[in-house]
């Protein structure tokens, strides 16, 4: 038989990325926190546990968390059935900042889902964030893949679609000849840190030679709101999502460096297929919102 208080620990400290923190939340001591843990292992014999930074799972780990996370929304199913429950249930997606700060924001605003549950928002990487449905710590993520898991399913969302842009004060700086290779050797992209690929993928597509053999200028900068700011202030050129500068475009005071060389990224929402899934009016909230919102 499954040692679910185990699992409930295992969840907790790689949720919160900390023994303490997991202590706290199950009202438990931290000895006590480790001890279910180390029970758990002597059960099946294995590390459920790799105690880098952050932790993460084993492959072991991982499928019981899955188990483990299907068992607890079966639970909070149940619990709405009966009216018994008066804990909010927690719900858990991943997404990336752009997502959340482009438009995800402007569908909570839109839908008061928070009556109901309570929110927990996963910010990482948009190829990354299928992982926490994986591992079993998240309910849902919005992802660029649409390879479903094992108990999951996956919907179609739409398509961001992102220009290349600068202020004409800025092009007419750097943008000195008709040669894109010059430009990029000379000019400043914006990244928003060293795990963004984006403007990578996006040269690579569209310019392999005239980028192979130079070393590209970049400023970092971890801010969505702050990617426009500091291109809007001639500093710099970027990839910016259409959805977030529709007014700024239109007024051309940020304009397409390269006229029709776009980069779109599908989004996929996926989730965990449970029978009476809680979490199923909020998906469909969300399928209508980015039916007109997304392109």
């Amino acid at each position: 038989m499954l040692d679910y208080r185990g699992l409930e620990a295992l969840y907790t400290v790689i949720l919160l990325n900390s023994f303490e923190a997991a202590a706290q939340k199950l009202h438990l001591s931290q000895s006590a926190i480790s001890q279910r843990i180390k029970n758990l292992e002597n059960q099946y014999g294995h590390s459920l546990l790799s105690r880098s930074n952050p932790y993460k799972p084993t492959k072991l780990g991982s499928t019981l968390l899955q188990h483990f996370r299907q068992i607890h929304l079966l639970e909070t199913s149940l619990n709405y059935q009966l009216e018994k429950s008066k804990e909010k249930p927690t719900y858990t997606i991943a997404l990336s900042r752009d997502c959340m700060e482009t438009w995800f924001l402007d569908f909570l605003h839109a839908h008061d889902i928070t009556n109901a549950l309570l929110l927990d928002i996963i910010t990482v990487d948009q190829e990354k964030t299928i992982e926490y449905v994986k591992r079993g710590m998240a309910a849902a993520c919005i992802s660029t893949s649409n390879k479903k898991s094992h108990g999951t399913k996956s919907i179609f969302l739409g398509e961001m679609e992102y220009l290349l842009v600068a202020t004409p004060k800025y092009l007419q700086k750097h943008f000195l000849s008709d040669d894109p290779k010059s430009f990029f050797e000379n000019a400043v992209a914006l990244k928003f840190d060293q795990e963004d690929h984006l403007m990578n993928d996006y040269l690579k597509k569209y310019f392999p030679k005239q980028t192979n053999n130079i070393e590209l200028n970049y400023h970092y900068l971890p801010s969505v709101a702050g990617f426009k700011k500091f291109t809007l202030k001639s500093r710099c050129y970027a990839l910016l999502p259409k959805i977030d500068m529709m007014d700024e475009w239109k007024k051309k005071s940020l304009v397409e460096i390269f006229p029709g060389k776009r980069w779109k990224i599908p989004l996929y929402l996926h989730y965990w297929d449970n029978y009476k899934n809680p979490f199923k009016e909020i998906h469909d909230l969300l399928l209508a919102f980015t039916k007109k919102r997304l392109f």
